[in-house]
């Protein structure tokens, strides 16, 4: 508690924009902490506690989110590689913020000052992935979906890139020296985010936007330091590792939130669904393509955007035409404290947790041409899950309760 107490004190002696950068980083990691034991298909068991908990009241929530937690760090012995409460997210958080300080500390030594800054930080950003390319992670840095394990291991990746490079032999080093990307790497990285390498395609999932906080922060620091546009232009490469235009489109609109929260234009969750509805980035993606995509809520949204909640039809009408049943399952209602957008929570809940609640067999979501649909594992859907649980909320538990509902089953 004497720790706590100080990191307390530390944290209300920052400058009014040091201490919003802190907590938006510390809630960020918080986030991923509490979700991780109720994320996926294997974890179901625990989402249906977490319902029976949210009836009994708050407290029992707590109590077991907590549990859940501690339980995680006894898994298969303290040195096993799963015995930890945070994800991938954490972790690329923490790399991004790390090549950071390195980029910085490059830009003011000879022969890097004269390189172009975005490609010297993307070169900063690979150096630190690299260090996970052996190990007990294997390569497969970012998880669920999206794999990734050719990006760090093309000898093992995917799609042809066996025999096209020099072969790879990256131990455990010290990341960002012994780990610099080599010019074949640095090729390599850029064509399998692309999507250009054969077999591979660009990833529309939402691992990029899931660390994002990093270069908010380091953007909101060059601009009161008079930093020239080619740094903190060059920022927005840390979100290249997705470079599926979906995935970019998310990356913008939530720039511009967490850009807003850090300046002071948003002094509470009370004001944000106005600051979000009356975004241009908001307007532009209600005319562009994405509009009508089946994959993406947006029409719903706004409408819960403008109005508090979207409307019963809505959720019926989005979950329908991806079930293709006329009277699809939804979520049960939202325990705990549901807050604004009781509609728009049921749509988010029925369509994230589909594929990890129900067996194929019992039916699937998709997309017009067969596609799954993942819902949750986009960037932009994401993206509108945060968003939704921050709306109104009061105090962290608040958005964090409505986290947990989201995570929480259909049956």
């Amino acid at each position: 508690m004497e720790r706590v107490s100080k990191d307390e004190e530390r944290l209300k002696s920052l400058p009014e924009g040091g201490r919003r950068a802190a907590m938006a980083l510390l809630a960020l990691c918080v986030g991923d902490c509490v979700g991780l034991p109720f994320e996926l298909r294997k974890h179901r068991a625990n989402r249906q506690r977490a319902d029976a908990a949210a009836e009994r009241g708050p407290e029992e929530l707590q109590r077991l989110v907590l549990e859940l937690i501690v339980e995680r760090l006894g898994r298969r012995g303290p040195g096993n590689a799963f015995a930890r409460c945070f994800s991938d997210d954490t972790v690329v958080t923490d790399l991004k913020m790390t090549a950071l300080a390195q980029w910085r500390s490059l830009l003011q030594r000879p022969g890097f000052a004269e390189q172009e800054p975005r490609k010297l930080l993307w070169r900063c950003f690979l150096s630190q992935l690299q260090s996970w390319a052996r190990g007990p992670a294997g390569g497969a840095l970012f998880q669920g979906y999206g794999g990734f394990k050719g990006l760090l291991r093309p000898d093992a990746g995917r799609g042809g890139c066996c025999g096209q490079w020099p072969s790879v032999d990256i131990q455990e080093k010290l990341p960002g020296c012994d780990t610099w990307p080599e010019e074949w790497f640095v090729q390599h990285a850029d064509l399998y985010c692309s999507g250009t390498l054969p077999g591979s395609c660009a990833s529309y999932g939402n691992r990029a936007v899931m660390s994002f906080m990093p270069q908010v922060v380091a953007g909101a620091i060059l601009c009161d330091n008079g930093a020239p546009e080619s740094e903190i232009s060059a920022l927005l490469c840390l979100a290249n590792t997705h470079r599926q235009s979906d995935a970019q489109t998310a990356a913008w609109l939530l720039e511009s939130v967490l850009a807003a929260t850090l300046s002071g234009s948003i002094d509470s969750c009370r004001q944000l669904r106005a600051v979000v509805y009356d975004s241009p980035y908001w307007r532009v993606l209600l005319t562009c393509p994405l509009a009508h995509h089946a994959a993406y809520p947006l029409q719903a949204f706004d409408n819960f955007l403008a109005n508090g909640d979207c409307e019963e039809a809505d959720v019926l009408a989005f979950i329908g035409r991806l079930s293709g049943a006329a009277e699809p399952p939804l979520a049960l209602p939202l325990g705990g404290n549901c807050g604004e957008g009781a509609f728009m929570g049921q749509l988010l809940r029925s369509a994230a947790n589909w594929d990890d609640d129900f067996e194929p067999e019992e039916g699937h979501i998709a997309l017009p041409n067969g596609e799954p649909v993942r819902f949750s594992q986009r960037a932009l859907n994401t993206v509108l899950m945060a968003l939704w649980c921050c709306c109104g909320a009061d105090s962290m538990w608040d958005w964090l309760s409505r986290l947990l509902g989201l995570l929480k089953g259909t049956k």
